[in-house]
């Protein structure tokens, strides 16, 4: 695990060093980092995926990867304050109600076309024709809007961090942006949610299930985790 942590940050902070030049934010040499020791470059040696990421160190290095990425939304989510969003409320709503529907409606068209390739069709060519085996495509609706809604999400922890290391977040602009970015995703990822629950919904109340839990986790966020908090500040004084 060490050893895998090590050449992970070594090329991170290797491609940041030439990223740098250029004026490039870390966060991007770091998904760069990701491309190259993913399946597209580095995957495609023979045998590096078992030697260097071996399936059972994979859950390790996602368990790792989301922690630290709770913890920096965590910390993002210090630097707002609740005053200023409320009163900057209608100009980060009007952003991201724009930014959830402008590409959405360019994804809906883009579905249109890719559906045709999931109609059903006899697989294997002619040998599946001769024996029947047909792929069963999606219905249509439930693409369309699959589609439309994945496309909308905001990659908020990239924004966060390029607002954070260009010093943008305690700005008019960064703070609108991340307001809007934020309420964005909060919608489209509730939206997402809803869409797989009633694809894989293997009864009608699944989804009211799903929906239940939501709300559920909320109201312990506020009335159990946010007093928590509240007392541990008072505590340290913080």
């Amino acid at each position: 695990m060490t050893s895998r942590t090590v050449i992970i940050l070594t090329l991170c902070y290797g491609v940041n060093f030439l990223f740098h030049k250029i004026r490039q934010p870390r966060v991007v040499a770091e998904v760069i980092s990701g491309i190259i020791l993913g399946p597209s470059i580095m995957g495609q040696i023979p045998g590096f995926n078992n030697a260097i990421f071996p399936k059972e160190s994979i859950p390790f290095l996602t368990l790792v990867s989301n922690l630290g990425l709770v913890l920096f939304l965590f910390l993002v989510g210090l630097e707002l304050d609740p005053k200023l969003i409320l009163k900057r409320a209608k100009h980060a709503l009007g952003i991201s109600i724009a930014g959830l529907l402008v590409p959405f409606v360019f994804s809906c068209g883009v579905a249109l076309m890719l559906y045709k390739e999931f109609e059903k069709t006899p697989e294997g060519g002619e040998a599946g024709a001769v024996a029947g085996e047909t792929k069963t495509s999606p219905p249509f609706g439930q693409f369309l809007l699959t589609c439309g809604v994945a496309m909308s999400l905001t990659a908020f922890p990239v924004l966060a961090r390029i607002l954070a290391e260009m010093q943008l977040m305690s700005t008019t602009v960064g703070f609108i942006t991340v307001c809007a970015a934020a309420a964005g995703d909060i919608v489209a990822w509730i939206l997402l949610a809803l869409l797989v629950s009633l694809i894989n919904a293997t009864t009608p109340i699944m989804p009211l299930y799903v929906v239940l839990m939501a709300i559920g986790w909320c109201i312990v966020l506020v009335y159990v985790v946010r007093p928590l908090l509240l007392s541990l500040v008072r505590l340290t004084h913080s």
